[in-house]
């Protein structure tokens, strides 16, 4: 696909945005974070978020099997996106007329970008009851949603970019659509997600150590470093072993070192 509305600073920053998930690989909520509040910025909405999503198709409520959010505004603005529907809390892409749009719109897609505008006139969206009583409420009121289906019987990857900042047009939907499309690729190849041996899980005693451990310190100095003792240091190594499944230092720093997740 030709993207005859992006420059070359956009192209560029997209890329840009890709690499630094990248230093972030063995982080889902890591590079995460880095996607979500980059590619906000650069279209213009504040809030993104971040959803794999299962039986997507079945015309049920969508399981979500990982969802992250980047960029509330508030917390109010949070909870009126969540508020409850007929007392069932709401869930993402599943409750409102607009989100049921898009699920149509995809069908047996491989993927699909497109915003607000392109799935309801400017009357119909203002006029319909979810964006009285949530996107109005939450500032939500114009969104980008963009969904790949990484493979048969997998979840299916979506992102999403929503405020009242600004009217999103063909630049923005082309900035999403390249950007998701070239992460897809890399996300469980190049990317971990909450499937693989990662970081996530870990706590912050744990995730310090393991800074320290890819700084080359020795035991000792760990030690020092965190005042506690060795022996505490050594069984916090054998729990930092058992979560990345590996049984030495060197196989740990060899999985960190070769940037390639692998599933539990």
């Amino acid at each position: 696909m030709l993207y005859k509305s992006l420059s070359l600073p956009d192209v560029r920053r997209i890329y840009g945005i890709l690499e630094e998930c990248r230093q972030h690989w063995d982080d889902p909520a890591g590079w995460q974070t880095v996607l979500l509040r980059e590619a906000a910025a650069l279209v213009r909405l504040p809030v993104g978020l971040y959803t794999e999503l299962l039986d997507f198709e079945s015309g049920q409520q969508p399981k979500i099997h990982w969802i992250y959010e980047h960029g509330w505004r508030s917390a109010s603005d949070r909870e009126a996106y969540y508020r409850p529907v007929g007392g069932v809390p709401a869930a993402p892409f599943s409750y409102s007329e607009i989100h049921l749009r898009f699920r149509e719109r995809i069908g047996s897609a491989y993927r699909i970008t497109c915003t607000r505008a392109d799935l309801m006139p400017d009357g119909d969206w203002q006029r319909c009851r979810a964006y009285r009583t949530h996107h109005a409420p939450a500032r939500m009121t114009e969104v980008i949603y963009s969904a790949v289906r990484l493979a048969a019987e997998e979840p299916v990857n979506v992102i999403a970019f929503g405020g009242d900042t600004c009217l999103p047009g063909r630049r923005e939907r082309e900035i999403v659509e390249l950007l998701h499309q070239e992460l897809a690729e890399m996300v469980g190849t190049r990317l971990s997600t909450i499937a693989h041996i990662s970081r996530h899980g870990l706590s912050p005693r744990l995730s310090e150590l393991l800074g320290l451990l890819c700084e080359g310190l020795p035991e000792k100095e760990i030690a020092t470093a965190m005042n506690i003792s060795r022996a505490t240091i050594s069984e916090h190594i054998q729990r930092l072993y058992r979560h990345f499944e590996v049984r030495s230092r060197a196989e740990l720093m060899a999985y960190l070192l070769e940037r390639k997740p692998r599933l539990r």
